[in-house]
């Protein structure tokens, strides 16, 4: 009995290390993270997008790790913004450190990719709803007021950076002149943006984490062959639903109906991207190739439109011949 004890004491012993070792490397790992984001104006919105990877990464051995990982890396990098005057992009960091956690719960539960995306970012979007109703409590004013001057702040930043830059000068002074009308049609369809930058986020860091489970070859759920992922066809009626409310003659339904359109053709898109990858997987297109037209897709804006019709179509051309099984048997037999 004593030498069992003495045994089991021992092995505790032995793991202890290497759990404060990867509890170390999880904190400075997120916490320099966290900071690159704020403090490298040029590549800050791109690490900040994949901040909640690290989190996700480390809370793979439990839900108490992956919170003192979240938890210290914050507190760390509140000493550093504390420092530098910037404490106010401390709801960003905590919101991008929470999105991991979220992220990693889901993950436990086997979901299908759908849901464990829809959950993450319904949670995430509430949590910030929660930050937006609260700061706009603390200042004493309306909420929608508060994201219009936010939104049109932004927006003359943005003017006035790319005036500075001293690039397209006619059109920068375009931009100038009509900046009240961009920024009242971003305010209109706020809404719309803040889920779809949710979501996306959530597939963005999904299939980051994946990639990096796979490459330490940690196990992560199944989330099936994407190549073959369908958007169910009645959907179709809620996009013919959503157009419908822009031709009303309220202006509330019309923005209703605008928000709405653009949630769902971002949906559609995934459809879009899914056909794409599944004839890259079938004709064998090299990683390079596969990695350029991404590139492409993100920086020509009319590429995606490309992806969201050829998402869309698919409904009545059926692309991938899933309806019929085709594809399915062909892919079968090359991947064989």
């Amino acid at each position: 009995m004593l030498i069992d004890s003495l045994r089991d004491w021992v092995r505790k012993e032995e793991t202890i290390p290497g759990w404060w070792k990867e509890l170390a490397a999880g904190v400075a790992i997120t916490t320099l993270v966290f900071l690159a984001s704020i403090f490298t104006p040029e590549a800050g919105i791109l690490i900040g997008v994949f901040a909640p990877v690290p989190v996700i990464y480390y809370a793979r051995s439990g839900r108490m790790q992956g919170t003192a990982v979240f938890l210290l890396a914050l507190l760390i990098s509140l000493v550093f913004l504390n420092q530098a005057d910037r404490t106010a992009s401390l709801p960003l960091l905590f919101i991008w450190g929470a999105f991991g956690l979220v992220i990693s719960e889901m993950l436990k539960k086997n979901y299908a990719i759908e849901k464990t995306i829809f959950y993450s970012a319904l949670i995430v979007f509430s949590m910030m709803v929660v930050f937006l109703l609260s700061y706009s409590l603390q200042l004493g004013e309306d909420p929608w007021t508060l994201v219009e001057r936010t939104i049109s702040q932004g927006i003359r930043d943005i003017v006035d950076a790319y005036s500075k830059a001293g690039i397209a000068t006619d059109q920068a002074d375009l931009l100038k002149s009509h900046i009240g009308r961009i920024s009242k049609f971003v305010y209109y369809i706020s809404p719309a943006l803040a889920v779809i930058a949710t979501v996306f986020l959530a597939w963005l860091n999904l299939m980051a984490a994946k990639i990096i489970f796979a490459w330490r070859g940690i196990s992560f759920p199944d989330f099936g062959d994407l190549c073959c992922w369908k958007i169910p066809d009645k959907m179709v009626w809620f996009v013919i639903a959503a157009g419908a409310l822009i031709l009303f003659p309220s202006d509330r339904l019309r923005i209703a109906g605008i928000n709405l359109l653009i949630i769902f053709l971002f949906i559609y898109m995934f459809q879009g991207l899914s056909i794409i990858q599944f004839f890259f997987k079938k004709k064998a297109v090299p990683a390079f190739l596969r990695g350029a037209f991404y590139f492409l897709l993100f920086a020509q804006h009319f590429l995606v439109i490309l992806v969201i019709a050829l998402g869309f179509f698919d409904i009545w051309v059926d692309l991938r011949k899933m309806n019929s099984g085709m594809g399915l048997s062909a892919e079968k037999g090359e991947s064989e």
